[in-house]
């Protein structure tokens, strides 16, 4: 599959792959399950760190980055710091594509391409 062309708000090209494999979402799902409290009678999750979210977020981030463009043009590092450093407005865009994705791998109804 291509990899997604995200244009950000300030100018960068961020390139996505499209979709997460099994083994990537089952990381992420773990990721998220290791900070979380469940009832044992009903089986309900009752609590989940805001940290286990972020780790999980940045884990999908590495699965996912593949090439990052620079405002002038030029290649930078494909990582989770080069995407840190970007402006939040670009960040921002980045990281709500790559909910966007996670969410299309869980098989959720409200999850569309847009």
């Amino acid at each position: 599959m291509e990899p997604i062309e995200l244009k950000t708000p300030s100018g960068y090209k961020v390139y996505l792959k499209p979709e997460l494999t099994y083994g990537q979402y089952v990381t992420f799902q773990k990721i998220i399950a290791s900070d979380m409290t469940v009832n044992p009678t009903t089986g309900a999750s009752q609590d989940i760190k805001g940290s286990a979210v972020f780790e999980a977020t940045d884990k999908v981030l590495e699965f996912l980055l593949v090439k990052i463009i620079s405002i002038k043009g030029e290649e930078l590092p494909a990582t989770a710091d080069t995407i840190n450093s970007m402006p939040a407005k670009d960040g921002i865009v980045v990281f709500k594509k790559i909910n966007e994705i996670t969410a299309e791998a869980s098989g959720e109804p409200d999850s569309k391409k847009k």
